[in-house]
């Protein structure tokens, strides 16, 4: 499954990523780096719905990548996007993605061209092991929470 379009515009300090599909993927993983691509400042989700996906991100001012791959890991898709007051993106007459470098995200992409790439394996399992680690937590706390209300109706019941 792959993401086949991505389009990333800005306003008032925040990002509408946009896009389509293919129309079998559920969700896509929205990663947004720094202007060198070397740190990672959200990862973020969307549902898909028909193969069309739609996020808005609130974030500071300054020059960002973004990356959209298929939530369980897979092919990504980049573009730049420049957050700037609305005095300042009034000023900017030259498009910024011809400035961009690629992300180090373990993902093979191309910063300037939407064009496809096939993963590094260890960036789809970085990616998938962080959706697990943040499951295994949630289902803890519940344990941890369920615990406790069952002892609290057992203390109330004698």
């Amino acid at each position: 499954m792959n993401v086949l379009t991505i389009n990333a515009t800005q306003q008032n300090g925040i990002i509408s990523v946009s896009g389509t599909t293919d129309a079998e993927m559920y969700a896509v993983a929205i990663s947004v780096y720094d202007e060198s691509g070397a740190n990672l400042i959200t990862l973020e989700t969307a549902a898909t719905n028909n193969g069309i996906f739609s996020h808005e991100i609130e974030i500071v001012e300054g020059n960002y990548q973004i990356c959209v791959a298929d939530y369980n890991g897979g092919e990504c898709m980049t573009t730049t996007v420049l957050v700037a007051s609305e005095e300042e993106q009034s000023a900017v007459t030259e498009e910024t993605t011809e400035t961009a470098g690629t992300p180090e995200t373990g993902y093979q992409t191309t910063a300037n061209s939407e064009q496809q790439v096939t993963p590094d394996a260890n960036a789809s399992v970085s990616v998938f092991g962080i959706c697990l680690a943040v499951i295994a937590v949630a289902a803890i706390v519940s344990a941890f929470i369920l615990r406790r209300r069952f002892a609290e109706r057992k203390v109330k019941n004698k």
